[in-house]
Formats: C-alpha cells, structure tokens, sequence
C-alpha cells in the first residue's frame, strides 16, 4: 500500500490590516487641478485669489478609513489509489481501471471590523436651520486648496512651484459664511425675489463616523473527487462533488448619536448573536476524455484525435444576500458546459484543440443597487411632509393644482419597502432609509464561447502558438423585484405628480430620471437576450520563440514576439423615444470604441554555470518589451447620446522589463 494512501493537515492563520487617508474630498466634478479664473466671489466681492493654481476639493469633505481581518484557516486533505490492473490481468483489469479518491474537509472563519470618518462635517445647525445652504441636508465641506501664488499672466502652469498637500486641512471650530438663500435663488431664476445670498454661522466637526461594517464568516466545506483511467488511460473520467455550509453575521448599520454621527465604539457597535444569513449548497461536477489508440495513428499517418466533454456546476458562498423584500438569496450558482476536440499531426508536433462552451450564471449581481439608492433618493424628497409642503409654497412650474402635492405616497402598492429599507421621516424633514446588508437585485448572465488553439513546432528551435476566441453573453431575469416597484408604483406615482417641481429647477420626474431612474430602466429593457455589447467579441492572440541552435555562435540565445488583437467595443448609446419609456438609450445600435491591436517582443540569453554549491545551475537572462508599437492616440471609453466623446483613455505605454532566473 506504499504510496497507495496519504493525509495532509494545512493551518494558516493570517492578521490585516488597511488604512486609507483621503485628505480632502473628491466628487464627479471635484478632485482636479484648476486655475481659479474669477475675479470676484459670487456675492460680488473682489477675489483675492484670482490667478492662483488650486485644488478644487469638494464633495465628500475627506475620508479616513480602516479595516481589519482576521483568518483562520483548517484543512485535511486525503487520499486512496485503487489499480485494477495490478490485480486482475487481461482485459477485465483494464476495464475495471484505475482509481484515485481524494476527499477533503475545510473549516474557513473570517472576522471584519471596518469604519469611515469624514475628516470634517458642518454641524447640526447646517442642517436644520429654517434655510440651511444646502437644501439637500449634506454635511460635507467643500474647500478650495490654493496650492500657489498668481500666475494669470503666464503662458502655461510651468514654474508656478506650486506646493503639495501632505496633511489634513485645519479649520476653526466655527465659520460665520455667506450662502445662497434657495428660496431667493429661486425667486431670482423665477423673477421676482430680491435678496440671492444671505449669511449663518456653522460649526465644524472633526473626525465624524459616517459609517462603519462588521461581519463574522464560518465556511464549513467538504468535496470528493474520483479521478478514474480505463483501457490503458484511453478514456479518462472525472467525478467531483462539493458541499458547503455558510454561517455569516453582518451588522452595517451603527447606531447614530445627538449629533446624528454614526457611534462606531465597541460598546455601541456590535455583531448579533444569531446569525444574520445562513445558506447550504452543493454541486457536482464530470468530465470524460477519450483518447485514440496509438496503434490506430500508424494507419492514419501520425494523425491523433481526442474528444472531450465536461459539465460542471459552481457557487460564491460565504456572502451574505438579500433582496428587496428582504429574504435572503442564495449564492451564485452556475452551470457550465463544455465539448470539443484534439487533433494533432506529424507525430505531435502539430496541434489544433476546438473548444466550444455555454455557462448560466444564475442569481448574478446585475449591478443595479447603486442606481436603486441613487433615484431613491429624489423619488422619497416629497415623502417628507416638510419637502412637500415647500415644494407646493415654490411651485416653481406654477401649477395651478398644485395643492395635489400634498397626497404624494412614493409607496401605492410597494409598502413592503419601508420595513426593508427601514425608512423614517426625521424631525428635520429629512427622508432617511437605509439599506440592508448585501442587497442585490439579480441577474441569470448567459455566456456561449468558442475557442480555437492552434500549436505548431516547426523546427525542433522553432515554436508557434495561435489562439481565437469568440464570445456572447445576454442577460435574462434580471431584478423582478425591482422591475415591479417601477411599473407598478414609480411610474404611476411619477405620471400623477411628477410634473411638479421637487427643488429649485426642475421637475420631480426630471430630477428621478436623471439620478438613475433611465439607467435603471435601460439595463432591464436590455433583458431577454440581447447580446452585452460591453463584452468585445472577439479576441486573438499569435505567440513565437525561436531558440538558437547549441552549434551556432548564438548558442543560448532566443528571440520571439507577440500579436494581441481584441474587437471593438460598446461605448455608449443613442437616444430614441420610446413610446413607453420616453426617451432612453437604443439598446440595437450601440456607439463603439475601437478595436486594439498590440505587439510585444522580447530577447533572452542563458547559460550553465556548472556545479555551485553541488547544484547544476542554470542562469536566464530576459529583456520584454511589452506594447512594441506605443500607439499614442487616446481610446474612446464612453461617448454621449450625439456620438460625441466626452472620456478618453491614454493607451497602455511602451514597457521594458528585464528579468533574471537562476535555476538549480
């Protein structure tokens, strides 16, 4: 039985830890580098700053964030070999094969504590004075760092010395400042107010929890694999079954304080004793090959042939899911179907392998949850008795039943919702929902391929490889949940009110669709299989080395390059109006990027340094140089609704890198 049967027991145990420092905000319109080109501030006074190079850094104020993980890994591993053929003679040995079992068993534990603290936030009086400077309740600081003296009258940013910003900002801890009155504002854009800006003197909080996650991960898995070879390894199988049982505790949501901040001390911010998400799966998995008998090969010139096929399934465990009413989901599962051939040639030293595949990723996450919360957040503003209340006093569209307003319900048919997302209305007028841990809106993605790979050793120095790939993937069954919630109760309740006015410019239907309502709509009318154009279908690769013949004078030497080419690609979309829908993107014509071509080489040299240390050692010297060509021209990444191109990418740059390898 030597070397018939083996066990194995692998621990690891692993601390870590990340810290991220953000020192001031950032935002779709904030993070850059500008020249401050106004001559005077918006209340009219003289800009002292005028010329100066500065660092526009709004948005989210600053973050500090950390996480820690620890993991605690056991596993055994086993395994028996059973030969037929070593006991029975004939062809009743060969029939019977050759076996290997091998079983495992594998406890996973994880624990994760993270937190985010704005560096610094405007206090409670910003938000929840009669007219706060911002309508929207955000408690974020804007700031404009000067980074250098004036250079207006200079050419270019060249010489401007400007300075680097290496530690947080450092306020008072108040700020007496002049803001826009939205209530002026409006009546300056809608004639007939007078006073556009009006002052209020705020605090400033440092170092504000905003947010914080725990969680607790118990993964107990155990799997069997049968590898069997029959007729002298002519036909191989494999057998292979996995199990898995998830316990998962996850608590993303810390309590708040007086001062509305998120209390993320231990004392306060805890996981429950239960679990919050427990899950079982299993899958299995088969394959078989079928090889030619090498005697058949002399009839047929050298020629050989194998066939293969393969059916697998597979899950993401250990993560917590849940969906719009609530339930917990399973984890992503899949299915995948494999089918194909080997030919080879001239005694092997020619090969073709054809592969072709079809995998159902069934429960997906499609992407969606961002763009929920984001339009959640117009759509619930007139849930708010005090919102809706200024929005009928403005009514800036000048309805004249406005009054109607007033029976706003976000909810008509979806009240399951508010339980869900847990919202409340808070004594400020604000609407506050939060949403649970892993909410998911899912997707079943499903992917056809073929594959194409060609080997050819030319000469015994003189080696090629050619590969072609084809691919498709559509979506199917995608967010239900939150398809219903937009037919039956968003577009209703938008066709009812959504022509009024929901802040100081637009419409509530407007403001919605514009903060990922559209987008929402576009990715599920994209349901029912049509093709993902943001996949490139397309792709193919050509690799050569050739090696220097041991006689030549460049004995040790090798050259070879490469050619990786991939299709064009989905960028954006036009805009069609739909009868239904209104006006959204037109999911059959597509604006594509290009297609990209790259070329890389390399040359290579090794050597024997004989015996070192009782070792036969062997040096390899390598120089790459990966993106041969260096294309400088920029690649389009998106492109608006007019074809124009608002976002481009700067092509991947030339790179040389050398390598050395000692072997012994």
């Amino acid at each position: 039985m030597e070397g018939d049967v083996g066990l194995a027991y692998h621990f690891n145990k692993e601390k870590y830890r990340s810290d991220f420092q953000q020192l001031v905000g950032d935002g779709t319109r904030f993070g850059s580098l500008a020249i401050d080109l106004n001559t005077r501030y918006p209340n009219g006074d003289q800009n002292p700053n005028f010329g100066r190079l500065m660092a526009t850094a709004g948005g989210s104020g600053g973050r500090t964030r950390q996480l820690n993980q620890d993991l605690e890994n056991h596993r055994f591993t086993g395994f028996f070999k059973f030969d037929a053929t070593e006991r029975v003679d004939g062809i009743i040995g060969e029939l019977l094969g050759d076996h290997t079992f091998t079983a495992l068993f594998e406890d996973a534990r994880r624990n994760s504590r993270s937190f985010t603290l704005a560096n610094y936030s405007w206090d409670d009086r910003f938000r929840t004075q009669s007219n706060p400077p911002n309508p929207a309740n955000r408690t974020d600081v804007g700031t404009l760092v000067y980074l250098s003296g004036d250079i207006s009258g200079q050419s270019s940013s060249a010489g401007a010395n400007a300075s680097n910003l290496s530690t947080k900002l450092e306020f008072q801890p108040e700020y007496t400042v002049s803001y826009r009155d939205p209530v002026s504002y409006r009546d300056i854009v809608y004639p007939g107010g007078t006073n556009l800006f009006t002052t209020g003197t705020f605090g400033i909080l440092p170092d504000r929890g905003i947010g914080g996650a725990l969680s607790k991960n118990n993964i107990e898995s155990k799997a069997l694999i049968l590898h069997s070879g029959f007729l002298e390894d002519h036909i191989v199988a494999t057998y292979g079954y996995r199990e898995d049982d998830v316990e998962v505790w996850n608590n993303n949501n810390p309590s708040r304080t007086l001062d509305n901040a998120r209390n993320i001390t231990s004392s306060a911010f805890f996981l429950p004793d239960s679990p919050t998400f427990t899950s079982s799966s299993d899958s299995t998995s088969w394959g078989v090959v079928g090889h030619m008998p090498d005697e058949w090969l002399e009839s047929l010139g050298g020629v050989g042939l194998s066939v293969h096929y393969s059916k697998s399934e597979n899950s993401q465990v250990g993560t917590a899911r849940s969906n719009l009413r609530g339930e917990n989901l399973g984890p992503v599962s899949g299915e995948t179907e494999e089918r194909g051939f080997t030919v080879t040639f001239a005694e092997g030293r020619f090969s073709i392998r054809v592969n072709e595949y079809k995998t159902l990723q069934a429960g997906e996450d499609s992407g969606l949850t961002g763009n929920f919360a984001q339009f959640l957040g117009p759509y619930l503003k007139n849930h708010s008795p005090v919102t809706r209340q200024e929005n009928i006093d403005l009514n800036i569209f000048d309805h004249s039943d406005i009054a109607n307003l007033a029976n706003f319900d976000p909810w008509k048919g979806s009240e399951y919702i508010i339980d869900t997302l847990d919202v409340q209305i808070l004594s400020s007028g604000d609407v506050q929902r939060t949403l649970p841990p892993g909410l998911v809106f899912p997707t079943d993605l499903l992917s056809e391929g073929l594959e194409i790979e060609a080997v050819a050793n030319i000469t015994p120095n003189w080696r090629l490889m050619f590969n072609i790939s084809q691919q498709e993937v559509a979506s199917t069954n995608t967010a239900p949940l939150l398809n219903a919630f937009i037919k039956e109760t968003v577009d209703p309740v938008l066709a009812e009110f959504g022509k009024f006015g929901s802040n100081t410019v637009e419409s509530i239907s407007s403001f919605v669709n514009r903060f990922g309502l559209i987008a929402s709509k576009t990715a599920i009318a994209e349901d029912g299989g049509i093709k993902t154009n943001e996949v490139r279908e397309w792709r193919w690769n050509l690799v050569t080395n050739y090696e220097f013949d041991q006689a030549s004078k460049l004995a040790g030497f090798n050259v070879g390059g490469g050619v990786r080419w991939q299709d064009d690609v989905g960028i954006g979309r036009p805009v069609i109006n739909d009868p239904d829908l209104g006006f959204i993107p037109d999911l059959a014509n597509p604006f594509y990027g290009p297609d990209e071509l790259q070329v890389d080489a390399w040359i290579g040299w090794e050597r024997n340094l004989g015996v070192i240390l009782g070792q036969d050692t062997n040096l390899r010297v390598q120089l790459n140089v990966r993106n041969l060509l260096n294309e400088d021209d920029l690649i389009p990444v998106v492109a608006n609704p007019d074809g124009t191109i608002p976002v481009v990418r700067i092509p991947a740059e030339r790179r040389f890198e050398l390598r050395g390898t000692l072997s012994y």
